[in-house]
């Protein structure tokens, strides 16, 4: 079976189906291989595996017969741009709310899809691996190289892995847990990433500006819950990150005079009701440096202490409008 001059344009995707194939092979096996652009980009994919009929069991003891599959995703892209998202995230966050106020106004009630006969018959046996390539992978203006990211995903043992390679050499971690087919589902995410280039400013507290040359990170998000109060409140992210070899952009009235370039970092724990930061660090040939925060509305309050130029400083300060109020210091 053939397809070809498939094309599909709005402002959050533009893709055009140049050929498309499909076979059936020996020993139920289906094969698809296409190629196209995706935003002007060519684009080339190759998708096989197997499909059959499983004998499973039911809670009361019957058996019925889902579908199972166990298929291979290749797709290999000339370039990956990933710039002004926002829009995007945008989108997502006022449907979920639009769907949110829909329901709650017509009193619908929750469909846990895990358990309808779709996902039951069709979904639930189904095993997905991804081979992901780009030979240009550009995150804003900076360009990461050729990138390949490898994925697997089986839904019957809760379990999501992926990996993501740069030029050959590993720098992203990535995997999950979900039980979605409970009462009180419950997921855990987790992603590591190191030496990502990065040269974009971040936040270095009071209004200070940094700009790193790489970043690494490792950062857990928990929660559980049927309905979106309950994952709200369940919420439990932490967040540690190094910005390494970072430079000022703008130090404002940060009261450490840290000379360039610093590793900094720190781990950041959220809760529905409480934000803290631990193991905050300052580091360089001159400067080892280290502390802790608090937040207090939508400001932080940061004691640090450490040596400095050979000389042991203690520092407390706040965050004010944007700047640094320092309240007290316990120099030696």
């Amino acid at each position: 079976m053939r397809l070809s001059g498939f094309y599909w344009k709005d402002p959050f995707l533009d893709f055009r189906l140049d050929e498309a194939k499909a076979n059936i092979l020996t020993g139920n096996t289906l094969e698809f291989d296409a190629k196209g652009n995706l935003f002007q980009e060519p684009i080339r994919t190759r998708i096989i595996g197997k499909t059959g009929w499983k004998k499973s069991i039911r809670g009361n003891g019957t058996f019925y017969y889902p579908l199972y599959n166990d298929w291979k995703w290749e797709l290999d892209l000339d370039r990956i741009s990933v710039r002004n998202f926002l829009p995007v995230y945008h989108l997502w966050k006022n449907w979920i709310r639009t769907d949110i106020r829909t329901r709650q106004e017509k009193l619908i009630p929750e469909v846990r899809w895990t358990r309808t006969p779709f996902y039951k018959y069709l979904m639930e046996y189904t095993t997905f691996t991804v081979q992901w390539k780009s030979k240009s992978f550009r995150f804003g203006e900076k360009d990461l190289g050729n990138l390949t990211l490898n994925g697997k995903v089986v839904p019957f043992f809760s379990r999501l892995d992926l990996k993501g390679f740069r030029e050959g050499n590993q720098f992203l971690e990535a995997f999950a847990n979900f039980t979605f087919g409970q009462d009180n589902p419950y997921m855990d995410f987790r992603i590591k990433i190191a030496e990502m280039p990065w040269e974009e400013s971040v936040n270095g507290f009071c209004g200070s500006w940094v700009i790193p040359e790489t970043v690494t990170s490792d950062t857990t998000i928990r929660l559980f819950g049927d309905d979106f109060l309950a994952l709200h409140n369940s919420l439990n992210v932490s967040h540690n990150v190094i910005f390494n070899r970072s430079r000022f952009q703008d130090k404002r009235s940060l009261p450490l005079n840290l000379r360039e370039p610093s590793d900094f970092g720190y781990e950041h724990n959220l809760l529905p009701t409480l934000s803290y930061y631990r193991n905050i660090f300052w580091k360089n040939e001159t400067a080892d440096l280290k502390g802790y925060g608090a937040v207090e509305g939508n400001r932080v309050r940061i004691s640090a202490n450490g040596m400095l130029n050979d000389v042991f400083i203690s520092r407390k300060f706040k965050e004010e409008s944007g700047e640094c109020k320092l309240e007290s210091v316990g120099d030696r």
